[in-house]
């Protein structure tokens, strides 16, 4: 690791720290501020000229500076001449804006793509992004990774009875039914309906699920409003009460704290691709670290 630097913006802090330490290395040390006027600044406080540096962004509940923070990172190690700037993005800021809702709107996640490429970065390295797609908007390599090992290999240690993975849509169909073969699971699937004049889409279950024990998985929770229907569906549909949750990026927005807790899963499983305060934790909430994950992507990458 002596050719190689870890670098980590403000929210990305405590699983930099993590991803360091397994990693068997130091978290370098960067000055990352905000003048009077709001602007950012950032400044290496080390010497990274022809070095390889790894810069471990994440977007939390201030996405727009985390974004600018990275942006800002990936120029200034690119001004002092580092070797590569190898770019980390456990959860990709504006990922589900990957399509134009409408004629006049923009393709958010196409937009984040072409600025971390235009300001340097030389790779790029992700954790489940929400449509596989975004990997296409980049030029540079890019490495994506899902987050099943971490998930399956819980479950498994949990011995949990009858259980059976459930997608809570179509988009997550194919992602969910190559887990659940790979490691032994049932699996269903939820198809949306939404009637005209109906406000709330209506839930059709495919597969069997009665008297088993149900794992919603998902790749972004924020509100928890579809996890909340999917869950009253299911336990309409005869599975049994202690539902779990598995979800990678727990961006829990708005009410999305309250609505999960309220809905008293009997598990709720996350990783910690993006930091989560004490406000927004709450009874039944498990975390997975993916530093593992990141860590042998720097150890091994050339």
């Amino acid at each position: 690791m002596r050719n190689k630097l870890i670098f980590s913006n403000t929210s990305a802090k405590i699983l930099s720290k993590k991803v360091a330490k397994e990693a068997n290395s130091d978290l370098g040390r960067i000055a990352l501020q905000k003048f009077s006027s709001n602007e950012i600044y950032v400044e290496f406080l080390e010497n990274v000229a022809d070095r390889e540096i790894y810069i471990i962004g994440t977007a939390g509940e201030n996405p727009n500076d985390d974004v600018m923070e990275i942006l800002l990172m990936i120029d200034a190690a690119k001004r002092a001449f580092a070797k590569q700037i190898h770019l980390i993005l456990p959860y990709f800021p504006y990922c589900r804006q990957d399509k134009k809702f409408s004629k006049p709107s923009p393709i958010s996640a196409s937009l984040m793509a072409r600025m971390f490429e235009m300001a340097g970065a030389s790779t790029l390295f992700t954790i489940t992004l929400h449509d596989p797609c975004i990997e296409g908007y980049f030029s540079i390599p890019t490495k994506h990774i899902y987050t099943d090992d971490l998930f399956g290999n819980y479950f498994k240690s949990k011995n949990i009875k009858n259980p059976v993975l459930v997608a809570p849509d179509e988009g997550a169909a194919k992602w969910v039914s190559a887990f659940a073969k790979r490691f032994g699971f049932d699996y269903a699937i939820v198809n949306k309906m939404r009637p005209e004049k109906q406000k709330s889409p209506m839930m059709d279950i495919i597969g069997d699920v009665k008297g088993k024990t149900a794992i919603l998985f998902d790749d972004i929770v924020d509100t928890g409003s579809t996890l909340i229907q999917l869950k009253k569906s299911l336990l309409a549909a005869g599975v049994d009460k202690n539902v779990y949750v598995a979800v990678t990026h727990p961006v829990l927005g708005g009410p999305g704290k309250k609505n999960v807790a309220r809905a008293r899963f009997k598990e709720f499983i996350a990783t910690d691709t993006i930091p989560l305060p004490m406000k927004k934790r709450f009874r039944g909430l498990k975390i997975l670290s993916v530093a593992g994950v990141i860590a042998d992507y720097i150890n091994y990458s050339n």
